[in-house]
């Protein structure tokens, strides 16, 4: 097929680069440019992955390896996009490449797993968590944690200890981070975990971040009494930021200061 005939299928209002084909969708102008000899380069393939084009992607696999499509191209751009994006079937279809094609799930420091935990690609986290081998779901300071997405983070935590996921990881960060956000059935998650996990909820400056940005059910949950977090701290955190209710609940729980004060 020519590409003058390909112009006039299009009735020359469709760019007839395959790149610009391949931001349509459809599988049949591909197939029609892909007769003319259309040479289908690295960024070819990543833009199909990156939209969500599945059978696309798998017309482009399936050709020979002479036309020239590499999955694994800039460090696995098409697996680390398709990703970000959430589909899941492309995702699956790199995975289940031979080794030989190269697709590395690894690559930047896990960003396939990293970005479907923190956009919540619920689908993915658990195809991905399959890698035992291949992904550490504790690399860069447990990013799944940050994400606010309460079923990830139920599944982090129940995979066995030896996959290394540290809840406690940089300081109690995933602790900082959520009571900052707001997260606070994540919150109630992590301070629920058992001891040896060493989640640590008198890290310092921890509740002033519940307190600063007025998440009250948190600041709650934090003053627990098992929780041992310095109450005077918090009051006076509570009354230069304006946190008035937050302010009177803590006032109610030191007995001096209300004899003093109230």
């Amino acid at each position: 097929m020519s590409l003058k005939i390909l112009r006039a299928i299009a009735k020359t209002t469709m760019p007839i680069s395959l790149e610009s084909i391949i931001a349509f969708g459809d599988i049949g102008f591909v197939c029609l440019a892909l007769e003319t000899g259309e040479i289908v380069d690295e960024y070819v393939f990543i833009d199909a992955c990156t939209r969500g084009h599945t059978e696309i992607v798998r017309l482009l696999l399936d050709l020979p390896w002479e036309r020239g499509v590499d999955p694994s191209a800039r460090d696995n751009k098409s697996l680390r996009f398709a990703s970000r994006h959430g589909h899941t079937e492309i995702v699956r279809m790199l995975l289940n490449l031979p080794l030989d094609r190269g697709v590395n799930p690894e690559a930047y420091e896990n960003e396939a797993l990293r970005v479907a935990c923190y956009r919540g690609q619920t689908d993915l986290v658990p195809l991905l968590l399959e890698l035992e081998i291949c992904v550490d779901p504790a690399a860069s300071d447990n990013w799944g944690f940050h994400s606010g997405h309460t079923e990830i983070v139920r599944m982090l935590l129940d995979l066995p200890l030896t996959r290394g996921v540290n809840p406690a990881a940089e300081n109690n960060e995933a602790l900082q981070f959520t009571c900052s956000m707001g997260h606070t059935q994540i919150v109630r998650i992590l301070l629920e975990l058992p001891t040896e996990r060493g989640v640590d909820p008198r890290v310092n400056g921890l509740i002033q971040y519940a307190i600063q940005h007025g998440h009250t059910e948190i600041v709650r949950l934090l003053l627990e009494p098992e929780r041992g977090v310095n109450l005077l701290v918090a009051l006076q955190c509570a009354i230069l930021n304006g946190r008035t209710e937050i302010q009177r609940m803590l006032e109610a729980k030191i007995p001096w200061y209300r004899r003093m004060f109230l």
